[in-house]
């Protein structure tokens, strides 16, 4: 019984992962950098502020020199770069 209830939990979490990564979709492709790196904005995000400039989550995924750059970057202000 246990372990019916094991594949059963297990079985769920695995589509609630499914599901939760198809949310993905969700970001539009905005801008490639110079480096090759992509930005992305969620559309479901997007809402106007109180002076009437729009608020959206934006995302940034990062290519190999993009990271490069941004380590280097965050180094010479001293900030973190774990």
């Amino acid at each position: 019984m246990k372990k019916i209830n094991s594949v059963v939990c297990l079985s769920f979490l695995v589509l609630f992962l499914l599901v939760s990564c198809n949310k993905s979709s969700d970001w539009i492709q905005y801008e490639t950098d110079k480096n090759g790196s992509v930005i992305s904005y969620r559309k479901d995000s997007i809402k106007e502020t109180s002076n009437d400039k729009p608020q959206v989550w934006l995302k940034k995924i990062y290519s190999d020199e993009g990271r490069k750059e941004e380590i280097q970057d965050r180094k010479k202000r001293e900030m973190s770069t774990d």
